[in-house]
This record gives C-alpha cells, sequence and structure tokens, in this order.
C-alpha cells in the first residue's frame, strides 16, 4: 500500500502541536494555582500576624490597667474605688498599627472573696480580641515562708495551713520561696531530710528550682516548683510617730503593760521604749490591744516568758479580755532556752513582731512553746531554735530551723487588709468567638 510523504508529515506536527498545547495549559494552570496559593499564604500569613498582634495589644491593656489599679493603691490605706468602673482611652502600640483599651470594674463579690475584673481589646486594621483578667489584692503575708536569701528546715520539718477561724480550707495554694536564685548553702532553699511542703516552692527570677532547692532523702514537695516572675516585694514597715505613753523598759518579774478600755484591734495602745530586757524566770503580761516600738534590743532571759492575755484568766472566761500585740523592733532580738512568747488567742493575727530597723537585724529565737503568730523582718536573718510547732507565717531576710518543730500557716492572715500590698492577676482568659 502506497502512504502519502506529505500527509504523514503533517499528521506528525499536528500531534506536536497538541502536545505542547496541552503542557502549556497545564503549565498555565499550575502557575495560576502557585500564585493562588502563594496570595492565599500571603494572606493567612497576614490575618496570623495581624490576630497575634491583637492579642500583644489586648495583653498590653492588661499590664495597663493592673499598672493603672497600683499606682492608685496606697500601702497601709483601704483602696479607694469610687473612681470604677473606668473605661480607658483607645491607646495606640508604637511601631505595631495596634491599638487597645481597657475597662476597670470592681469589686465584684465572688465566691470566696472580692475581685475586680478587667476586660481589654486589642485591635489591628484586620482582627479584634478580647481578654479578660480577674485580679485581687496580694498581701504581705500571703506566703507561709518567704525570705530575700535563704531558708534552711531541720530534718522532719512539715510545711503545711490551716484556718484560724475554725473552717478547714477545702484546697489551697501555700506557698513558701526566696528571691535568691543561689544553691545552697550560699542562699536557695534546704530542706531537711524527711521535710515535707505541702504547697509550692519558688524560687528567684531567672533561677532554677532544680539548682536553688535542695532536698533531703525522704522528703516531698506536693505542689510545683518554679521561678518568681517578679521579686516578692518586702515592704518597709514604719514604726508609729505617735503615743499614748512612754514607759521605762519592763525589767525583772512580772512587768505588766495594760491598754485602756476603748483601745481596739485596729488603733491600739501605743508606747515606744528604747529596749525589754526580760529577766530570769521572768514575766511580762501585756492586757488588752497594745502596740508597742522598741527602738533599741530584746532580750529574754532563761525561761523568761512574754504573755499577750492574762494567763491567770482562760480565754473561755467572761472577764478574758481579748489581747493583741504588734511590736515594732528597731534593734535585735536574742533569747534564752525555755522561755517563749504566749499568744494566749491563739490567733496568730494577734501577735506580730515587725522589723522596722536597717540591715542586719538578727533575731535569735529560744521559744519552747507553741507559737501563734507572724514574724515580720524585711532586713532581719532570723534562726529559730524553738521544739515546737509554729502556727502563723514568716518573713525576713533569711530563715533558719535549728530545732525540730513543724510550721503551719494561717490561711487569715492574707486578710489582713492593713497589710495588702497591691494587686496581682489571679487568672485570664481570652473570650472566644460563637
Amino acid at each position: 500500500m502506497k502512504v502519502e510523504k506529505g500527509k504523514s508529515n503533517r499528521n506528525e506536527r499536528g500531534s506536536v502541536l497538541a502536545f505542547v498545547l496541552i503542557i502549556g495549559i497545564c503549565l498555565s494552570i499550575l502557575g495560576w494555582g502557585m500564585l493562588q496559593m502563594g496570595f492565599g499564604s500571603r494572606v493567612n500569613s497576614a490575618i496570623s500576624v495581624s490576630g497575634i498582634t491583637a492579642r500583644e495589644a489586648a495583653d498590653a491593656g492588661i499590664s495597663h490597667a493592673l499598672q493603672e489599679m497600683n499606682s492608685r493603691f496606697v500601702f497601709g490605706a483601704p483602696f479607694d474605688n469610687s473612681w470604677l468602673p473606668f473605661q480607658s482611652p483607645q491607646i495606640t502600640l508604637p511601631n505595631s498599627g495596634a491599638s487597645y483599651n481597657y475597662l476597670i470594674q470592681g469589686p465584684l463579690s465572688g465566691p470566696t472573696d472580692f475581685y475586680w475584673l478587667i476586660k481589654s481589646t486589642g485591635t489591628t486594621d484586620r482582627q479584634t480580641k478580647i481578654v479578660y483578667a480577674q485580679t485581687g489584692l496580694r498581701n504581705l503575708f500571703d506566703y507561709a515562708l518567704i525570705v530575700t536569701d535563704k531558708i534552711v528546715l531541720k530534718a522532719g520539718t512539715t510545711v503545711d495551713w490551716y484556718d484560724s477561724s475554725g473552717t478547714p480550707p477545702a484546697q489551697y495554694n501555700l506557698k513558701i520561696g526566696t528571691n535568691s536564685i543561689i544553691s545552697p548553702p550560699a542562699g536557695g532553699i534546704d530542706l531537711g531530710t524527711g521535710s515535707i511542703v505541702r504547697g509550692d516552692v519558688l524560687v528567684g527570677i531567672g533561677g532554677d528550682p532544680d539548682i536553688v532547692i535542695r532536698e533531703g532523702g525522704g522528703g516531698a514537695i506536693t505542689g510545683l516548683r518554679y521561678s518568681l516572675s517578679e521579686p516578692f516585694v518586702f515592704k518597709q514597715i514604719n514604726a508609729p510617730t505617735s503615743y499614748d505613753a512612754t514607759i521605762t523598759p519592763p525589767t525583772g518579774n512580772n512587768s505588766n503593760i495594760t491598754a485602756p478600755a476603748g483601745y481596739t484591734l485596729e488603733n491600739p495602745y501605743t508606747i515606744e521604749t528604747s529596749s525589754i530586757s526580760i529577766g530570769q524566770s521572768g514575766r511580762l503580761t501585756v492586757v488588752g490591744h497594745v502596740a508597742l516600738h522598741v527602738t533599741g534590743d530584746m532580750s529574754f532571759g532563761q525561761a523568761a516568758e512574754l504573755y499577750v492575755g492574762d494567763p491567770n484568766v482562760p480565754p473561755g472566761d467572761p472577764s478574758f479580755i481579748p489581747s493583741s500585740l504588734d511590736i515594732y523592733l528597731d534593734g535585735n532580738l536574742y533569747g534564752q532556752n525555755a522561755g517563749g512568747i504566749n499568744n494566749l488567742s491563739q490567733i496568730p493575727g494577734y501577735f506580730k513582731l515587725l522589723g522596722t530597723g536597717d540591715p542586719y537585724q538578727h533575731w535569735d529565737i529560744k521559744n519552747s512553746r507553741t507559737f501563734y503568730g507572724v514574724y515580720y523582718g524585711p532586713n532581719a536573718d532570723i534562726i529559730i531554735r524553738a521544739d515546737a510547732d509554729i502556727y502563723g507565717s514568716v518573713s525576713g531576710h533569711s530563715y533558719d530551723m535549728r530545732n525540730s518543730g513543724n510550721m503551719h500557716y494561717d490561711v487569715k492572715l492574707a486578710d489582713l487588709s492593713p497589710y495588702d500590698i497591691g494587686f496581682g492577676i489571679d487568672r485570664w482568659w481570652e473570650e472566644t468567638g460563637p
């Protein structure tokens, strides 16, 4: 059979053209798809960046609102809520193209306490994010045990909590901590063999808990271990500046200070003295609500005792007078064996030893009786040589527990409003769409 040569060449050329056309169409579709994918990726990236920026703006609003609240807070005075609710203007974040505004409301009644609510709205050209923060007051006595430098606990020590009002807390976030980031023995937290902390243990900013905390065998930390987000600020408490009376230093046996009728826990009978020295087997009894500024040192002789309340009248007796004592101590504290501080009310908030001296005070305490009260000495190195338990809280430059005895933090101490120090965030959350 004879094939025409020209017709065959034309068929081949037509097939090649069709194939090239198909390849061109496929490449065009692929290129268009790639362009669309690139454009979509850029759009999605822009949306994601816009969302992140809006969230950062909302977070900045939370920080700004908290700063606003704390700038209006005055230590030692009730917080003024008369300016609330407060709506801020729209505030631009520099170099971001984002802005925010915030609303502060409160105080609002919660299940266990009052709280303040912050609503912050962050905005960009594409997105809006809304973040809420529930804030509450912070207190000098929020920690069971807090120091600037180091904590040393005797072997077998237990740190836990209770409620002096008699209501067992169903749950409580007990905390002990230090601002230190140095490992023991130079700093940090040294837990003796068998010591138990029923709560969280915190170390200084940037500190590694595995380095700053040293645990003896057989012990346990039941909560978390982490570093502080900011240093714990030890507020300097000032001694009274006016007094109802000036007394000579109580010495010897059976000295007494009695507040006249009408003085209250909030407005105690206020006295100044240069020193307190209770001699061997001596006794100082304080009846009523008293504040005592000691401009020098305090010392307890062998078997000397300080009673807050009349030891001859039991608390249940109709003639019992509720008594409290705040000691503002500028100097040092020295104690001998077998003596002690006896807060007969057994309410820790009714006895407070408050360090008001310059660095560094030295408190060497030998308390043979169960102690109910607060040791707060921002500049004090505190040594406890006690074969008895402590009910209350301890704050200082350092804390060294030399003898056996447990520590039981009273959760009611955090409710002592004269010692509120400002606001902190309890929890926060982002509003989600429908």
